[in-house]
């Protein structure tokens, strides 16, 4: 299974994420900003922040959900 990561980060040589969400409207609650930023920020390709794609087996999916 391919969840989608939002993800903030400091955007120098070391890359080091400051805040990952589910969704792009959670990340831009968590910094205090709006979705449109985001997303702006996403897709002109602005340092440090990005959309991932991260593949994740069934046995992790429902470690990470009995875990909430």
């Amino acid at each position: 299974m391919i969840i989608k990561l939002y993800v903030r980060s400091t955007g120098d040589r070391l890359d080091l994420p400051l805040a990952v969400a589910d969704s792009a409207e959670e990340l831009a609650l968590m910094l205090g900003t709006t979705k449109g930023s985001v997303m702006s920020s996403i897709s002109h390709g602005y340092k440090g922040w990005e959309r991932v794609e991260v593949e994740v087996s069934d046995a992790e999916m429902y470690q990470m959900r009995s875990a909430i």
